[in-house]
């Protein structure tokens, strides 16, 4: 039996099989995929995930303006100005120089008064309060943590921590006692009787971090906190904040460095006076993890 395509033997020796049949003048050809080719078209990426409605939020802001007037000029620093803040968010706003990001945390923080719009905190209507109304919330309800450190340097930090108790009326045992507990949250109960002279910078900063801890405010409002720091001295300062935002306290946080935002659980944009993005960010960097990679937190005993 021959076999199609199979060689024949010619005298002891092979000879090539006989070419492919043809059909007319074109060789036959290999039969065709029987499995369809298909094509995927990619639609648009997916919007970024806002902040949902909240329903009782520390902070609710409705159509704020603040203009400055500089003789015949006018200059709006904020432009109808919406947002909410809920309890125990981490929120982190942003901008360059000029945007309006510094004007809205000075009237967050009640340190000045807009000139159109609403503004609530915790539920209080704040824009139309006296000046000495302005000074009692700001020191019931809110706790400021400055780029400056803005310590006493004649105070220990215990006595540092604890002032914001005395305008409150605090008797001097339960002032000492609320300051000492609010330096063991930052990692800084044995430097109590130190003074600011005598503290690292980061030291210093965790000093203002417990003073704005110790009167129990309802919001932190931290403007460019790590501004006067290292990276690295950044990162512990960055890793209490979040400690304590993982405790429910809600922190609004004033930074133009998009990589201390990126520790933030959500990031308001500012530019022009107005919110141009405000998104939720699903994947916080986790401070504590990195100073734990690199060695750090062992290095230099800092509280997780």
């Amino acid at each position: 039996m021959e076999f199609p395509g199979k060689p024949e033997a010619v005298g002891g020796a092979l000879k090539p099989a006989p070419e492919q049949q043809k059909v007319g003048s074109d060789t036959l050809k290999p039969a065709p995929l029987t499995e369809p080719v298909i094509h995927i078209e990619m639609g648009p990426p997916a919007p970024p995930l806002r902040p949902a409605p909240v329903a009782h939020p520390v902070i609710r802001i409705e159509n704020l303006t603040k203009y400055y007037y500089m003789g015949r000029n006018v200059v709006a620093a904020l432009r109808g100005v919406s947002l909410e803040v809920g309890r125990g968010e981490f929120v982190a706003v942003m901008g360059p120089s000029g945007s309006g990001k510094s004007t809205l945390m000075n009237l967050i923080g009640c340190l000045d008064r807009p000139t159109g719009g609403r503004y609530e905190l915790d539920g209080v209507p704040v824009n139309e309060m006296t000046k000495i109304e302005l000074a009692d919330i700001r020191n019931q309800k809110i706790g400021f943590i400055f780029q400056g450190f803005n310590l006493l340097a004649r105070m220990s930090a215990q006595e540092n921590v604890a002032l914001p108790l005395v305008y409150s009326g605090v008797p001097a045992e339960e002032r000492r006692e609320r300051a000492m507990q609010a330096l063991a949250m930052v990692g800084l109960g044995t430097r109590a009787d130190h003074r600011p002279a005598e503290l690292s910078g980061g030291q210093q900063q965790r000093v203002a971090v417990a003073r704005a801890l110790v009167t129990r405010p309802s919001l932190i409002l931290a403007d460019e906190p790590t501004g006067n720091l290292d990276s690295r001295t950044g990162l512990e300062v960055m890793m209490i904040l979040q400690r304590l935002n993982a405790r429910g306290i809600t922190i609004v946080l004033v930074t133009h460095d998009p990589a201390i935002a990126n520790y933030c659980r959500r990031q308001v944009k500012f530019r022009d006076g107005r919110i141009i993005e405000d998104v939720l960010n699903l994947a916080p960097v986790n401070a504590r993890d990195i100073l734990a990679q690199s060695g750090h937190l062992a290095k230099k005993k800092v509280q997780p």
